[in-house]
């Protein structure tokens, strides 16, 4: 069995159907984070998390909520 890795959405309903999910484990933090305010108040590990999303996904990140309210979330520059 041939194994193949998709860059976008399978086209076909087939492949999409046999596809198994590849998994990316990183190291988490256990520091709270919602009084952070600057990309740079956040742990070193949030901020890798936040870059290895970034790059993986080819997106600009411009928001990190880091609680519910609207208060809580650091603007990007």
């Amino acid at each position: 069995m041939q194994i193949r890795t998709y860059e976008e959405f399978p086209m076909h309903q087939t492949q999409f159907h046999h596809a198994k999910p590849r998994y990316e484990e990183l190291p988490g933090w256990s520091e709270p984070i919602t009084k952070a305010l600057q990309w740079g108040q956040l742990p070193q590990e949030a901020r890798d998390y936040v870059s290895f999303i970034s790059e993986y996904t080819h997106t600009e990140v411009k928001l990190i909520a880091v609680g519910p309210g609207r208060n809580e979330t650091i603007v990007m520059p």
